[in-house]
């Protein structure tokens, strides 16, 4: 929410405030959601403790249910076709690691912990990726506008 509130110079010019708003709510749903799942996994994992089955099924019912969705959102075929092998690459390395790993890691902290210790960690996940895209990417957090 404080990037939803922020009032100082401009990150990105090619926004609208509509889009910070839109962004900042889905934001918060999805917190709300992955709060909810994490509580509702950590009373799965009592009765069914076998991380890697359920990260399998949540991995396999996430694609269930998002695939429509992505073919009705891009309805040009062409898009689909996978590019040359550095994207394809780029495509299978976050899939296996942006998703199944993160699922995984989540799902064995929630065995070892409960859902509050693991929830309290979830937001600094965006802090860590800024961080990691300015030190290994030399991506830019913000651009100073001067004003004359």
């Amino acid at each position: 929410m404080i990037v939803v509130l922020y009032k100082g110079p401009t990150i990105l010019s090619i926004t609208t405030e509509k889009d910070w708003i839109d962004g900042g709510l889905l934001l918060t749903v999805g917190y709300l959601l992955f709060s909810a799942w994490c509580i509702l996994q950590t009373h799965i994992m009592k009765i069914y403790p076998v991380e890697l089955v359920l990260a399998f099924l949540y991995n396999l019912c996430g694609t269930i249910i998002l695939a429509p969705v992505c073919f009705l959102a891009e309805r040009n075929l062409s898009a689909w076709r996978p590019r040359p092998v550095i994207p394809l690459l780029a495509i299978i390395y976050s899939g296996v690691f942006g998703s199944s790993v993160s699922i995984l890691v989540h799902i064995w902290g929630l065995h070892l912990k409960d859902p509050v210790y693991i929830l309290s960690f979830k937001p600094l996940s965006i802090a860590i990726a800024a961080a990691f895209g300015v030190i290994f990417l030399g991506d830019v957090l913000l651009e100073l506008q001067r004003y004359q």
